[in-house]
């Protein structure tokens, strides 16, 4: 049986972006256009009365932040990946906050937006090269993780891709009880207690891996 296109509210203030995500999105298989519009109002329209997937979020509308349509929507909410042309590190950082699963820069290639849709509708968090970069950058001085081992900072972004501890142990050649052990020494590092946490510190930190599986 064939799998029924993602369905995509996309919004976007600025309206040549706007009409040429909206094309790509439409042009592309897998992806169907739920929406397109351009304001926060609009799209708690279209949240309110269209079926979605996936939303495609500019941060800064016009008549408010993107980051108070993520916050103020109720019930069942849609996978959310940004597409921001803004590259200040403490946004970023806010976007991971929001629960936002993918963050890429509008000068980022389309393979990489195509890439951010497909995980984020797996649940799975992805930024392009220039988001971790930034993220990176944020946070290296005196970070914590820096205290981590190579094999457990490897072993931290292969969690945060939503591997298990089986499929990070084949990637890598070893045994999963080891694997267990270097996630439970990166998370005592940490200072996290479960792996949601272990997953939020990596995306915030711009730890996983930007090239993709």
């Amino acid at each position: 049986m064939a799998t029924r296109p993602l369905r995509i509210l996309l919004v976007e203030d600025q309206t040549i972006v706007r009409e040429a995500l909206a094309g790509w999105i439409a042009a592309t298989a897998g992806f169907t256009l739920a929406g397109s519009v351009g304001t926060l109002a609009a799209a708690r329209d279209a949240l309110a009365n269209a079926d979605v997937d996936l939303l495609l979020l500019d941060v800064h509308l016009a008549d408010g932040s993107g980051l108070d349509l993520l916050a103020a929507s109720e019930g069942p909410k849609p996978a959310v990946v940004v597409v921001t042309a803004h590259e200040q590190p403490w946004l970023l950082r806010s976007l991971t906050r929001a629960n936002v699963l993918g963050i890429v820069m509008k000068g980022a290639p389309l393979a990489d937006l195509r890439r951010a849709l497909l995980l984020a509708a797996e649940g799975q968090p992805s930024t392009c090269r220039r988001t971790s970069e930034l993220l990176r950058a944020w946070t290296l001085r005196e970070a914590p993780h820096e205290r981590l081992s190579p094999r457990e900072r490897e072993v931290l972004a292969l969690v945060a891709e939503g591997l298990t501890s089986r499929a990070i142990a084949e990637r890598l050649g070893t045994k999963e009880k080891t694997v267990k052990n270097q996630r439970a020494r990166a998370m005592e590092k940490l200072g996290l207690h479960d792996v949601a946490g272990l997953v939020r510190y990596a995306i915030e930190h711009g730890l996983v891996n930007s090239s993709g599986r």
